[in-house]
């Protein structure tokens, strides 16, 4: 008979996807050295080969979703979070360089510096109702964004005022 379909890739505990370079390259194996000898199973996408349903598929299988920036110091990559707080995902980003915007997403996603971002993902492995609490928050922000958005443009003209 025909051939069973190819088996989805395992779910990952803790999912990265996005453009390479050696700061993403480093967190992977920050994260692969704390996490993987716990038996967590590390996913970073560095290359561009996740998009569509297999991405899709990938986010909501994931047990927490990372967002690391390509350059220190980057802009936060709202598009995104966006994405995945609309999925309920329990979503966990390096802050921005742009305080106000961080405290608004803070509602909904989990934030912590560059460096303490691999510790920070095995808390959140480890703590099952911390990660329902931050899936349920990722949807409430999701559904507020349109307000949220408004609320960070009312400060952005503010300062530019």
């Amino acid at each position: 008979g025909p051939a069973p379909p190819p088996s989805p890739a395992p779910a990952a505990d803790l999912l990265f996807y996005g453009c390479g370079n050696a700061r993403r390259a480093a967190l992977r194996d920050a994260c692969a050295a704390l996490l993987a000898p716990r038996g967590f199973r590390v996913d970073f996408r560095l290359g561009f080969d996740l998009f569509g349903a297999a991405r899709d598929d990938a986010a909501r299988r994931a047990t927490i979703v990372l967002n690391a920036h390509f350059y220190e110091g980057a802009a936060l990559e709202t598009h995104r979070l966006n994405y995945l707080l609309q999925r309920g995902a329990c979503v966990l980003s390096e802050p921005s360089a742009d305080r106000d915007l961080d405290a608004l997403y803070a509602r909904g996603v989990s934030f912590a510096a560059y460096g303490d971002l691999p510790r920070a993902a095995l808390a959140l492995l480890e703590d099952a109702g911390a990660r329902r609490d931050a899936s349920a928050a990722a949807a409430a922000l999701a559904a507020e964004l349109p307000r949220v958005a408004a609320a960070w443009a009312d400060v952005a003209l503010k300062d530019l005022g």
